[in-house]
């Protein structure tokens, strides 16, 4: 595809994500969808309800909570395939869930079940390089958010709430989609999901992770 320009658009209804290139010459042949390119842990079922795009200029809610030294927590340095560490409520746990190459997932959260459950996943894959705005998005794109709108909270950083109905209770839900450095190089080569719902009175507890996270990521 050369240096000229490169041209990315999602295409849903194909049942995946698929990665148009193009040429700046009307009369070069255009190139074929392929897919070959991208990780395999990037979703190739389209989500029930993806979030609003584009995203809302926004920040990071100052108001929102963050653990303190009163909060009883545990912080987990094993969790392989991360990169970070991860602080918890001693009453959660973080298990994990599913790994493929440039790609892990973890379930964190309370060993409740049903509507008083709280937690959900922790998602960390690879982005292709070089991981242009172009590739943000269209990773964004593919991200179960319970049709909420997304809201801009950072330079590499959206996230999107919702009150969504289970098993016939409300619940409130928090997904947030960040990019990160995690190479000696700094380039942006790592996509963070975080994908949580609990009852609507311990929103907190999703938010106050949530912002753990962006500390110790940085994004």
């Amino acid at each position: 595809m050369g240096v000229a320009a490169l041209v990315l658009v999602v295409i849903a209804a194909a049942g995946g994500l698929v990665l148009w290139g193009g040429s700046d010459d009307p009369g070069a042949p255009q190139t074929a969808p392929t897919t070959s390119i991208l990780s395999p842990a990037i979703p190739t079922t389209p989500p029930q309800s993806p979030g609003i795009e584009p995203p809302k200029p926004g920040a990071w809610p100052t108001q929102w909570p963050r653990f303190t030294e009163r909060d009883t927590v545990r912080t987990l340095t094993d969790l392989d395939g991360l990169g970070f560490p991860v602080k918890v409520p001693t009453t959660w746990q973080c298990t994990l869930a599913e790994r493929a190459e440039g790609f892990v997932k973890y379930q964190c959260g309370t060993a409740a079940s049903g509507n008083q459950a709280v937690g959900g996943d922790v998602i960390v894959r690879e982005c292709p390089q070089p991981c242009t705005d172009q590739w943000q998005n269209a990773m964004r794109s593919v991200e179960e958010a319970w049709g909420a709108q997304w809201i801009r909270s950072g330079l590499y950083g959206s996230y999107a709430e919702q009150i969504i109905e289970a098993d016939g209770a409300q619940r409130h839900g928090l997904v947030v989609v960040a990019y990160f450095r995690s190479g000696e190089d700094g380039a942006i080569n790592r996509q963070l999901v975080i994908r949580m719902t609990s009852p609507v009175p311990e929103a907190y507890q999703l938010r106050r992770f949530a912002s753990y996270i962006r500390d110790v990521v940085v994004f």
